[in-house]
């Protein structure tokens, strides 16, 4: 039990991210700014050794402190406390915790002065005025030792008020990043059943006409699927693997439509790699089949382009011919799961817009990019 205490607590004290370190950084310039801030207040020209002394052992001070932060503090907090709530004991044990780093702060600094190459700025006692009167203490004085660790007990305290928020409001964010990939996925699974129904059945009216053809469908859509179940525990996907799903599956529909089906598709290279909410895309190009061009007798066009935007936006854009006669649009229940999905990855960064124009159904969206590089 001992030894998993070590592992673990050595997996913690080494587990450091990019903006923790910036945020010790922080702290140890705050700390090293308060030392010698009251080093000009104290005058240290009229004190003993030199400026540069003063200055190195604010700088050791500063460093001491934001150690025992990281390898007391944090470990306990991380340890015992976060993510197991507040109770009466678990504060105690923090207090104690909180005195015992307190206390090596004291002694660690005490004994760094008391080297040789502080020998010039030693100070064996202090001297301090306090209500009208002047208080001598030594640095044996538990008066001295107990006003040091009052000091930096409050900035300890601090520390650990700051820290505690700030690993809050870090594990809130990663709740609702979960909560909200969970409700994406819950999205995404609804619409395989209604997928599948509905290719099977553009498979079930080729068996009679062409079974070769069919036999070659279901290839394609059994490629569809297995594409599919490797990304099914995925909330998201690149444009380039919705691509390719959507490809297959216009493969099936082509075969079955023929010349009815006119298929175009531009993507900006730039754009394979920007994410989207998995099957995304196929649920726009299967609305766009079923209740656009399929219905219809006569031939219709379904077109796919993409764009960049200025620097920082791309737009993803579905148009699909629609007859004047077709009064039945469906239940919407694709594009609106498709809109929830994209509203929740991307949220108020994102525009969405779904709208008949004359003889076009056209799907527009507009999404921030992301750069990515090529090693």
């Amino acid at each position: 039990m001992l030894k998993q205490f070590f592992t673990t607590y050595l997996q913690i004290t080494t587990s450091l991210s990019n903006r923790y370190l910036k945020a010790q950084s922080l702290t140890l310039l705050i700390y090293f700014t308060y030392g010698v801030s009251n080093l000009l207040v104290l005058d240290v020209s009229a004190m003993p050794g030199s400026p540069q002394e003063y200055a190195l052992r604010s700088l050791i001070d500063s460093v001491v402190f934001v150690l025992l932060s990281h390898f007391l503090l944090r470990s306990h907090l991380k340890l015992f406390v976060l993510n197991k709530g507040i109770t009466l004991i678990r504060s105690f044990y923090t207090f104690v915790v909180l005195l015992l780093a307190c206390y090596l702060y004291v002694l660690t600094v005490t004994l760094v002065r008391k080297l040789p190459v502080f020998a010039a700025s030693q100070t064996e006692s202090i001297t301090f005025e306090m209500n009208g009167k002047n208080v001598h203490l030594t640095m044996e004085d538990p008066t001295l030792w107990f006003l040091m660790i009052t000091n930096v007990g409050i900035f300890y305290l601090g520390w650990i008020l700051l820290y505690t928020f700030w690993h809050s409001s870090k594990s809130k964010k990663k709740l609702q990043r979960q909560m909200q990939e969970a409700r994406i996925q819950q999205l995404t699974n609804q619409l395989s059943p209604h997928f599948l129904f509905n290719t099977m059945n553009s498979i079930r009216a080729l068996i009679f006409e062409d079974r070769e053809k069919a036999a070659n469908l279901v290839t394609q859509l059994s490629e569809i699927f297995r594409t599919h179940l490797q990304a099914h525990l995925q909330s998201k996907a690149s444009l380039e693997q919705e691509w390719n799903v959507a490809e297959r599956y216009l493969i099936i529909e082509q075969a079955r439509l023929e010349e009815r089906l006119q298929i175009t598709c531009s993507i900006d290279d730039e754009l394979w790699q920007q994410p989207l909410p998995t099957l995304s895309l196929l649920t726009l190009v299967e609305n766009a089949i079923k209740h656009g061009i399929a219905p219809n007798p006569d031939s219709g066009s379904l077109n796919i382009y993409s764009e960049v935007i200025g620097k920082s936006r791309w737009r993803l854009t579905v148009r699909n011919s629609v007859s004047n006669h077709l009064v039945d649009e469906g239940t919407k229940t694709g594009l609106k799961n498709t809109h929830d999905r994209l509203q929740l990855m991307f949220g108020e960064n994102m525009t969405y817009s779904a709208k008949r124009e004359s003889h076009e159904f056209i799907v527009t969206i507009e999404m921030p990019y992301a750069k990515y590089t090529h090693s």
